[in-house]
C-alpha cells in the first residue's frame, strides 16, 4: 500500500502541480493547515482526475468557497481557529450535504466516534493511504450516480 507522503514525493518528480485550473473534473476542496500535506493531497487528487481547491484553514474556505460547489470536502480535524468538526457542523447547519472526509493525526477513538456521529463519509489517520483516500473520494463524488467505476 502506498502512503500519501510517498505518493507526493513520486508525483513531485513527475511535475504534477497543485495549482487550481478549470478542468471540468469534479472539484474537491481540501482544508488542511499543514502546507506539505495540503499540497500532497492536491497532487493525489489531480492524479485521480479531480480538481483540488486548497485552503489552509476553515475560515478561508468559508469566506472564499470554491465555485462551482465542491463534490466532496477533505478536512483536517485539528485546524487553527475553527476545527474541522466545527466546520462540518456549520456546513450541515447551513444545509450543505457535501460529503466530508476527515483526516487527522489524532488517534483518539473518541475523535473518530464524534466525526462518524456527525456523519462523515470517511475518516483517515495520517499518514493516509493514498489509494484508500482516492477510493473514498471516488465513492463520495459518485454517491448520487450509483457508479462504482473509476473516473
Amino acid at each position: 500500500m502506498r502512503k500519501l507522503w510517498a505518493v507526493s514525493k513520486l508525483l513531485r518528480s513527475k511535475n504534477v502541480t497543485s495549482a487550481p485550473v478549470e478542468t471540468g473534473q469534479p472539484l474537491v476542496a481540501v482544508i488542511e493547515d499543514d502546507c506539505a500535506a495540503r499540497k500532497a493531497i492536491g497532487r493525489l487528487l489531480r492524479v485521480g482526475n479531480y480538481e483540488p481547491a486548497l485552503f489552509d484553514c476553515a475560515e478561508a474556505f468559508m469566506t472564499r468557497p470554491p465555485q462551482p460547489s465542491p463534490a466532496c470536502v477533505i478536512i483536517d480535524i485539528q485546524l487553527p481557529g475553527l476545527s474541522g468538526l466545527d466546520l462540518q457542523r456549520q456546513m450541515r447547519e447551513s444545509g450543505s450535504r457535501v460529503p466530508v472526509i476527515f483526516t487527522t493525526a489524532n488517534r483518539d477513538a473518541a475523535v473518530r466516534e464524534n466525526a462518524c456521529r456527525q456523519g462523515c463519509w470517511a475518516f483517515f489517520v495520517k499518514p493516509s493511504d493514498g489509494d484508500a483516500l482516492l477510493a473514498a473520494v471516488h465513492s463520495a463524488v459518485n454517491r448520487l450516480s450509483g457508479s462504482s467505476e473509476a473516473s
